[in-house]
């Protein structure tokens, strides 16, 4: 008799999508494009599926359990979703119902009957598309739930990014609160009378006395080797039968189709006039900075004159000006494998 699997206990067969990257690393960019797909919902950023993979990376829940909450959650979430029970409906968020270009069709679902809510959700083809951070190396309890039925789209780009620096800058300010509404995992330092967040916990000496772009930089040094995060989901993907689609932002923005085909093909969907209004929405495709950035002398002393330098001279010391150079170097180096540029 053939062991069932976590993925078996779900309540359907759709596909399920993550969506993992940077804090500022453009997921939402993604996020609506997917979401504009036929048959997708709006995505969802649910934080028990982040907390999870959290506690199994620091060995505080084992894999079996935090996988079978996992498939309790997305069970739960699924039904919710289906007759809109937590939907947010505040026009001014990004993750609004009313940002979704088809939410006329979902809206419908608000006039289901309790009794043909339980009838027709088993027969329901909606995909959700839910959005992580940080989350590829500890990702292995999404992987085990999943399997075969799960779409893990891994954004990556450029550490050296104006956008990404300030977001995380901001959040290491955040998570330094008593009382907060964030979901990341923190530790207490009785020293200091601050909270961290746990992942830092091999450089928390370090952490705890630089200012907010230091530790941004080097929240960015633990996060952004993506050669080692890819290998990792690589192994997670061929463990556990499920697919991966790796999307470079710096590609995805002037090649859009490349990685929107792939996506379509193992969904089973095409494209339609919908999604092509969504690609035109969130302008792309556009013209890339890479080459620009690529002209820069990784080694000279006189790069005050690069947007990013420019703006961080004041506020880090040259370790960690030099620490962001190298990691934008080798993020350079990683992704001219993908040939968009």
């Amino acid at each position: 008799m053939k062991k069932k699997s976590k993925s078996d206990f779900l309540i359907n067969k759709n596909k399920i999508i993550f969506i993992d990257g940077l804090i500022g690393g453009g997921k939402s960019l993604i996020a609506n494009i997917t979401g504009s797909i036929q048959g997708v919902d709006w995505w969802r950023y649910e934080s028990k599926f982040e907390q999870l993979c959290s506690l199994n990376y620091f060995k505080k829940i084992d894999l079996e359990d935090a996988s079978s909450l996992i498939v309790k959650f997305y069970n739960e979430i699924y039904y919710a979703n289906f007759i809109l029970r937590h939907v947010n409906f505040r026009n001014k968020d990004i993750s609004s119902v009313y940002k979704h270009p088809r939410s006329e069709k979902i809206l419908k679902r608000l006039n289901l009957t309790d009794n043909s809510s339980k009838t027709k959700y088993k027969k329901s083809k909606i995909i959700i598309p839910f959005m992580t951070h940080f989350n590829s190396m500890s990702s292995e309890p999404l992987f085990k739930s999943f399997g075969e039925k799960l779409v893990y789209l891994y954004l990556t780009k450029s550490p050296y990014d104006y956008q990404i620096i300030n977001h995380l800058a901001k959040w290491t300010k955040e998570w330094e609160k008593k009382k907060n509404r964030f979901a990341i995992f923190t530790s207490f330092d009785k020293k200091s009378k601050k909270f961290y967040p746990k992942f830092v916990e091999g450089y928390k000496n370090e952490y705890l006395k630089i200012n907010r772009f230091e530790k941004a930089i080097l929240i960015l040094k633990i996060f952004s080797d993506y050669k080692k995060n890819i290998k990792k989901i690589n192994f997670y993907k061929n463990k556990y039968n499920s697919k991966i689609i790796i999307i470079p932002f710096e590609g995805f923005i002037i090649n859009p189709d490349k990685y929107v085909n792939s996506l379509l093909k193992l969904l089973g969907k095409t494209t339609d006039k919908i999604l092509k209004l969504s690609l035109k929405k969130n302008d792309v495709p556009r013209k890339s900075n890479f080459l620009k950035r690529q002209r820069i002398k990784y080694h000279d002393k006189k790069f005050n004159d690069d947007k990013v330098s420019e703006y961080l001279k004041n506020k880090v010391s040259k370790k960690y000006l030099f620490e962001l150079y190298r990691q934008k170097k080798n993020y350079d180096n990683f992704v001219k494998k993908f040939n968009d540029f």
